[in-house]
């Protein structure tokens, strides 16, 4: 089992389409904690998203998702770690049980989210 973790990171997140590549984010994200857990003797990856909040876009239409129909990508842009240029992506990502949040005394929403992936 392979762990990573990423501190405040910025995920850009796209609408996988196998039939045409996109250059449109549905959203642009910061967290909080990002992690990942890759098992090794297969190509199952889980995550989980903590504390985050869209910069750009619209994340109301992200549901849960148990048979794996809504694919995305995930673009993670860590400043603290590499260039912004040479982002991680990670791809086949589906979000099995849908977001969660709360919401502050400002109605302020803060999200959270666990994934699942097949391929990197």
């Amino acid at each position: 089992m392979i762990d990573k973790i990423w501190k405040k990171p910025v995920i850009v997140l796209y609408r996988e389409d196998h039939n045409q590549r996109t250059r449109d984010a549905l959203a642009v994200l910061r967290a909080r904690r990002l992690t990942l857990i890759e098992e090794e003797d297969n190509d199952e990856i889980t995550g989980r998203i903590e504390d985050f909040f869209p910069l750009m876009g619209d994340i109301s239409g992200l549901q849960a998702d148990s048979k794996g129909v809504n694919h995305y990508v995930l673009c993670i842009y860590d400043d603290s770690e590499k260039a912004y240029d040479q982002p991680d992506r990670i791809s086949g990502i589906v979000f099995p049980e849908g977001l969660s949040f709360i919401r502050d005394q400002y109605g302020k929403r803060t999200y959270h989210g666990s994934f699942q992936a097949t391929r990197v």
